[in-house]
């Protein structure tokens, strides 16, 4: 799972129009570590030219992002295989086995708010989530207040497992649950510093 800062800008307005230009959402962080020359000469040797009209786009509209919001492509963090640890010990209706409300703070936090637009996807098939600044604000008040010691609370590997959590072990050590609580610190600090500039968070799972 990965979360990345997005201000109000010209670059989410015209990925929530135009769903294959908002599909480079996805590889936000990725494009900014290449330079738009590269993908110039990419196009170049590659016979399928318009291929690399829209990243090319997309990476002009990023670059010029970035100049006006310094730091903008760190303010990001990838979560891997925790996402449902995370959404089993933050929330008693993933531990119930019960269907979670969408509006729920919990499932919107980890999975991401409303839908891009109807169609952009990742390579894996899955929408493009965005959470706007309000919710992003909401969201991280409700981090701040769950402490490590709520989080924990309902560790049990086994009940976990027969709940079906994604990659868990029914005899996880306690080595795992240590960095499984670093982690979530990771991620309230993430929240804590993107509501802090103001902006709102893109959420892919891929």
């Amino acid at each position: 799972m990965g979360y990345q800062a997005i201000p109000n800008c010209q670059l989410l307005a015209r990925s929530r129009q135009e769903p294959n230009f908002g599909e480079h959402l996805q590889f936000f962080e990725l494009y900014l570590s290449d330079s738009e020359a590269e993908l110039e000469r990419e196009r170049e040797v590659d016979e399928d030219e318009e291929d690399y009209q829209l990243p090319i786009e997309f990476v002009k509209e990023a670059c010029k992002l970035i100049q006006q919001y310094p730091d903008l492509e760190h303010r990001n963090l990838h979560i891997g295989r925790v996402w449902d640890k995370f959404y089993y010990l933050l929330s008693p209706g993933r531990r119930n086995c019960e269907e979670v409300a969408e509006s729920d703070w919990v499932k919107k936090a980890i999975f991401g708010g409303s839908p891009l637009n109807e169609t952009s996807k990742t390579v894996i098939d899955s929408h493009i989530f965005y959470l706007d600044p309000s919710e992003v604000n909401d969201i991280e008040k409700k981090l701040q207040i769950t402490s490590i010691e709520m989080f924990s609370a309902h560790w049990n590997p086994l009940a976990m497992s027969q709940a079906s959590v994604y990659k868990i072990h029914d005899r996880e050590s306690d080595e795992y649950f240590h960095y499984l609580q670093e982690e979530f610190q990771r991620f309230k600090d993430f929240y804590t510093l993107v509501s802090s500039h103001d902006e709102g968070i893109i959420t892919c799972l891929s």
